[in-house]
């Protein structure tokens, strides 16, 4: 519960405390009486400190573009000091993007988020924050772009697929899955960019028999109980949308009880991650049953 504090240290204290409880639960749980709850604190005393809740969201938006614009300096300034002196630009935006994604999660999601909001209409207020947001991210992959001799149609192109990359692998939480994803279209952008060929993938042919165990395997694996959260949170998110997940539904749907929903997945954010990670990982599986499987015909025909 907050103590007595100056009125301006007060809000900023508020405005931490709204911006963790956004990241947890969303721009659509965020309000005068949920962030009450979570301070100790009354519903009028926070409208006090921000006149309402336009304000609130507001205020949360600020701080995140300060957390964003301080990560971004901060990751760019470790990878420049980290690479070799001689390190080409497609090594430097697929350090970049591995950083970022691995130690920045939490604010990318928001401002994802709020990109969201701000596109279905629900945030009006938000747009010209949210639009400055997006433009200084896209500057920014441009700024690093130029610092490699990149020009202005070079410089948007990289921007492009930062961007990109960023939003795909926001939910995929190994370092190792994400680098297959960003080093080959980092380098075929730099190739297609100097004009050069551009070599096609080959996808290299493991034993058959044992890519189907370990696949048998990487499915026995999975919690039961966990599955069949997951399973209701992507349904429930190719419905509404993951902005109108709520936990409570979710428990339902699942016939489990929201103890057992909060157990394996502890705040909003985590089960959107882990239902999202939980879709890319049957994606791949898909992927890689399809290729094991025509591996297999390929031998049986020759």
């Amino acid at each position: 519960m907050f103590t007595e504090m100056p009125t301006a240290a007060h809000a900023d204290r508020l405005t931490e405390a709204a911006f963790e409880l956004a990241c947890e639960q969303g721009f659509a749980e965020l309000s005068a009486r949920s962030l009450a709850a979570r301070t100790g604190g009354s519903p009028s005393a926070i409208n006090y400190h921000f006149g309402g809740r336009e304000q609130l969201l507001l205020a949360v938006h600020a701080e995140l573009g300060r957390r964003m614009e301080a990560a971004r300096a901060d990751a760019l300034a470790r990878c420049l000091e980290q690479m070799p002196a001689w390190v080409e630009l497609p090594d430097m935006v697929a350090a970049l993007l591995q950083m970022r994604l691995g130690e920045q999660r939490k604010i990318l999601a928001l401002r994802d988020e709020l990109e969201l909001e701000v596109s279905t209409g629900r945030e009006p207020q938000l747009r010209p924050a949210a639009e400055q947001e997006v433009a200084q991210e896209r500057q920014f992959w441009c700024g690093l772009a130029r610092q490699f001799d990149a020009g202005p149609v070079a410089a948007e192109a990289w921007a492009d697929l930062a961007l990109g990359l960023t939003g795909l692998l926001l939910c995929e939480t190994d370092p190792a899955a994400r680098s297959a994803w960003i080093t080959t279209p980092t380098a075929r952008l730099h190739a297609r960019l100097g004009r050069q060929p551009i070599v096609p993938s080959v996808t290299r042919k493991a034993d058959a028999r044992a890519s189907i165990d370990a696949f048998a395997r990487e499915r026995a694996q999975t919690n039961e109980t966990a599955l069949r959260i997951l399973d209701a949170t992507l349904s429930t998110i190719a419905r509404k949308g993951a902005d109108r997940v709520v936990q409570r539904e979710i428990a339902a749907r699942a016939e489990v009880s929201l103890a057992a929903v909060t157990y394996f997945f502890r705040t909003k954010h985590d089960l959107i991650t882990a239902a999202f990670a939980e879709h890319c990982r049957r994606l791949r599986s898909q992927r890689r049953g399809l290729l094991v499987f025509s591996a297999i015909s390929d031998g049986t025909q020759s």
